[in-house]
């Protein structure tokens, strides 16, 4: 079977494992994040994402400005800046979110990495504040496949906030080529807050495709098509980053 064959049989059963058992969960922006801190990494982003949401609902795009800054070989900082469509008002500034991701296992473990990250947001109008801690794994499964599997916790701070605790997971399926090339699947499930747990349809579930490459040693890009799997999930996310390594 040829990898891309095999890649489409792989898409099929994890969808239906999906949809009768979820296992992942995002924002239009977000990702299955990685654990592993790269020594001296500096890396600016830009990410940007368009909702097709469907069923009377109007679409809607976001984008996302991430700066990276590798503190040692066990941590990293990250800040954040979001601007999303608010329908009539045009495109707005969201959020500022500041992220500490520290690196649990050792750099020597070949099969299992791990790391916690910390979270903390400022918000704008209707967005509440948000404290978050979030658990992060990948497992190296040879011949260049990785999976990673995140769980997200996080409470609202604010004249906003709802109570409980919100809740969210992660996971991919990627083939890293040596030629730099990757493919493979993500899937994001947001479950709601702790306080009033709904039903699989009143939830998010998502699924989908992703492929990226690179340009040269310092440019890269990585996109995807999420496909809702739940009623309360938009029919189709389309995104797209772009990120530029400055070492």
């Amino acid at each position: 079977m040829s990898p891309f064959g095999g890649l489409a049989a792989l898409l099929a059963g994890l969808a239906f494992a999906v949809v009768s058992s979820p296992v992942a969960s995002a924002q239009t922006l977000a990702s299955a994040f990685s654990p592993i801190v790269t020594p001296g990494e500096r890396t600016w982003q830009m990410r940007t994402a368009f909702t097709v949401a469907g069923d009377g609902r109007e679409d809607r795009a976001a984008f996302r400005f991430n700066y990276d800054h590798a503190l040692n070989t066990r941590r990293r900082l990250r800040g954040q800046v979001v601007a999303t469509d608010r329908g009539p008002n045009g495109m707005e500034f969201s959020f500022f979110q500041a992220e500490l991701l520290w690196e649990v296992t050792p750099e020597t473990n070949r099969f299992w990495r791990s790391a916690v990250r910390f979270d903390a947001r400022i918000a704008d109008g209707p967005d509440p504040e948000q404290l978050g801690f979030n658990w992060t794994n990948q497992f190296n499964l040879g011949d260049g496949w990785r999976a990673r599997a995140s769980l997200l916790n996080s409470v609202q701070l604010g004249d906003q906030a709802r109570d409980g605790v919100f809740l969210q997971t992660r996971a991919s399926l990627v083939k890293q080529r040596a030629d730099g090339w990757l493919y493979g699947v993500e899937a994001f499930n947001l479950y709601g807050s702790t306080s009033a747990l709904a039903g699989f349809n009143d939830q998010t579930h998502q699924i989908g495709p992703v492929v990226g490459g690179r340009f040269n040693k310092q440019w890269s890009w990585y996109s995807g098509v999420l496909a809702g799997v739940s009623d309360r999930a938009p029919d189709a996310d389309i995104r797209f980053w772009l990120t530029r390594s400055l070492n």
